[in-house]
């Protein structure tokens, strides 16, 4: 289950922002199935989620790929490209 909602987080078209809410269940039943000892792994599951839902939310879509797929940017994904903070990337502290 867990690689179909990375695969769907993946995914961009015109219901993405509706497939990422179809996830928030889906995610949920599988935070619940993992043991204590992972608690922490589902907190970040369900935050990755969110962060991700709110870039759909904000832009329709994943900014960080507009130059590789040749389409423009918008002055707000330019100034959210520029922090090159992007959920499948680690910032070092």
């Amino acid at each position: 289950m867990t690689f179909f909602v990375i695969s769907i987080s993946h995914c961009e078209g015109p219901d993405h922002l509706t497939r990422m809410h179809d996830l928030d269940e889906i995610i949920e039943k599988i935070i619940a199935k993992n043991p204590d000892s992972l608690s922490e792994l589902g907190t970040g599951f369900r935050a990755l989620h969110e962060r991700i839902t709110n870039i759909i939310a904000n832009y329709g879509r994943h900014p960080h790929r507009n130059e590789l797929l040749g389409r423009a940017s918008s002055a707000a994904e330019l100034q959210y490209i520029a922090t090159g903070d992007f959920p499948h990337l680690q910032k070092d502290d």
